[in-house]
């Protein structure tokens, strides 16, 4: 009997040796694969708030989505326009907007999964990613809209756009799912939406893009341009709209 256990603590050493090296190959592809796809690292300060958000949102993510499958709009009395301020913290800028469906609590979960996930790596592709992502997990809450009317803008070519409109009710959620705050707002294009303009002359027999910069936005099409404006709008009239249901 001692043979067959001294081969079979021969086989476990021999295997463990074999699955060491293959984790350490694993490691060394993923951490090679992680830089090349995620080169913008995190500074350390940020990474350890990063870390606190995420933990945070992991924790109450059972009651999270509990309370946003219960959600029932028709039945929240709005707050008249004379209470108090929400106690939410919406940023415009993250304009972290969920819309009302049956789908709400997992479209929440896939965004606190994903904050997690950029947790734990601690890398990102672009820095708008990462200020994105930062900016999301900082929130004290998030914000979902129920839409009455979504007429999006149309651009009309050398004639300008048709501008959008947009009018609704958003409800402001705690991290626990717990309802806030609420509002009716309304949203409309601006007048004038700024974008870049990208074409090609031929200078000395050879295509060159010569660019008309603008500082407000980076590289975006007629129709980006058009989008964004209007989730903009959107983003600061509820913003400026939240009263508190307390």
């Amino acid at each position: 009997m001692k043979p067959l256990a001294i081969a079979a603590a021969t086989v476990v050493v021999a295997g463990g040796a074999i699955y060491g090296v293959i984790h350490w190959f694993t490691a060394s592809a993923q951490r090679e694969h992680d830089a090349a796809m995620y080169p913008i690292v995190l500074p350390a300060g940020d990474a350890a708030q990063l870390e606190r958000d995420s933990a945070d949102w992991q924790h109450s993510r059972a009651q999270l989505a509990k309370n946003l499958r219960s959600f029932d709009p028709t039945k929240v009395v709005l707050p008249p326009a004379t209470a108090a301020a929400c106690p939410i913290a919406h940023d415009p800028r993250a304009a972290d907007l969920f819309t009302f469906s049956n789908t709400l609590a997992d479209d929440v979960l896939t965004r606190v999964n994903a904050i997690a996930t950029a947790a734990d790596r601690k890398r990102f592709a672009t820095v708008d990613d990462r200020n994105t992502t930062v900016d999301r997990a900082h929130l004290d809450g998030l914000v979902v809209v129920a839409y009455r009317e979504n007429n999006p803008p149309r651009n009309d070519g050398e004639h300008g756009f048709t501008a959008g409109s947009r009018t609704g009710t958003a409800y402001a959620f705690d991290r626990t799912g717990t309802l806030v705050c609420a509002c009716a707002f309304g949203a409309m294009s601006s007048e004038r939406v700024h974008y870049w303009v990208t074409r090609a002359v031929m200078k000395g027999g050879g295509a060159v893009p010569e660019t008309n910069l603008d500082e407000q936005f980076d590289n975006m099409s007629v129709d980006d341009a058009l989008a964004k404006d209007i989730d903009d709008a959107t983003a600061h009239a509820i913003a400026a709209g939240l009263r508190s249901l307390r």
